[in-house]
């Protein structure tokens, strides 16, 4: 648990850094899966069944993409992007938490 103010900030932008970064990288090195081909359920990527994990997914990470590789995505895709984002981060962060009082 975070305490200081600069802590806290820190550790959400890095979580929105994270979450958004995982969906640029199911953008960009997501392979579409062709219909009636059988792809094994350890190389589809997580919530997005209809996408196959390309040869680059597993080399990078969502941030390390979001932050030092010069990637354009049509704006299109970055709203679905965020859009998808938005409630998990709502989520973390509005989760109720339960106390004795």
């Amino acid at each position: 648990m975070n305490k200081k103010p600069e802590h806290m900030e820190k550790m959400l932008a890095y979580s929105i850094g994270v979450l958004t970064g995982e969906g640029v990288r199911d953008a960009i090195f997501g392979e579409p899966i062709k219909a009636r081909a059988r792809v094994p359920v350890t190389e589809r990527i997580p919530d997005q069944p209809q996408l196959r994990q390309g040869k680059k997914w597993k080399l990078y990470s969502g941030l390390f993409i979001l932050l030092k590789q010069k990637v354009d995505l049509p704006l299109k895709n970055r709203r679905q992007i965020f859009r998808a984002v938005l409630p998990v981060f709502t989520g973390l962060i509005q989760h109720p938490v339960r106390t004795p009082v």
